[in-house]
């Protein structure tokens, strides 16, 4: 017990010395983002106007994140979702897809979003939410090559959310299955919603990554 005592806090240390390292540039990122939102030097092309607005939103985001981390670990907590409110879902998960819009450009990788037209409202805390999904995306784009697709669908089934990450990669043999950093983040960020994550994949036909999450009353 005494080894794995001071395991977790060598790995607590080392995410907060890993947070506290993230603020500083991405103070300077959101900085910058800012004095050119604001046309400081001069007026931005609208292309790259809507760049910079990407750029501050990530940054703000992942400053966000590293904040909450340096918390946690300073009071030893699990990742849990505390910031719980009545969410429709479409709302982060556009908006995680929008920060990746510049990424899957550059990849040449279609990135698609296709949803049921009423979905249920969740108690759910958003920047969990755009997190998960910015973490399965940000992982399918890296392994689908050009001229691919990643697409992000919503549904319901009885009552609950399901969310799935499909990509056109090539995809991984049965019992090849790894989880890495991102995907066990996001592991336990669905957990703490009371949800699952599964990984269906084979050779040649992609991965898909299914997110169930308990549902509530339906809005549109």
């Amino acid at each position: 017990m005494e080894g794995k005592a001071d395991s977790d806090e060598s790995a607590n240390r080392y995410v907060a010395h890993l947070a506290h390292e993230l603020r500083t540039p991405l103070g300077s990122i959101i900085g910058y983002a800012d004095a050119m939102r604001a046309g400081v030097f001069g007026p931005l092309d609208p292309r790259y106007a809507e760049y910079a607005q990407i750029i501050h939103e990530a940054g703000r985001h992942m400053l966000a994140m590293a904040e909450d981390l340096l918390e946690r670990t300073r009071l030893a907590e699990p990742i849990t979702a505390d910031a719980r409110e009545r969410t429709d879902v479409a709302e982060p998960v556009a908006w995680a897809l929008r920060l990746l819009k510049l990424e899957a450009e550059a990849a040449g990788v279609e990135l698609r979003l296709e949803r049921q037209e009423a979905m249920p409202v969740i108690l759910a805390d958003r920047r969990a939410i755009a997190q998960m999904v910015i973490n399965l995306v940000a992982n399918a784009l890296r392994h689908t090559p050009r001229g691919g697709a990643v697409t992000v669908d919503m549904a319901t089934d009885s009552g609950d959310i399901l969310l799935n990450v499909r990509d056109t990669g090539s995809g991984m043999a049965p019992g090849s299955e790894t989880v890495g950093r991102g995907l066990g983040l996001v592991r336990e960020l669905v957990r703490a919603h009371a949800g699952t994550m599964t990984i269906s994949s084979a050779p040649g036909a992609g991965t898909t990554v299914t997110l169930r999450l308990p549902g509530g009353e339906t809005t549109r």
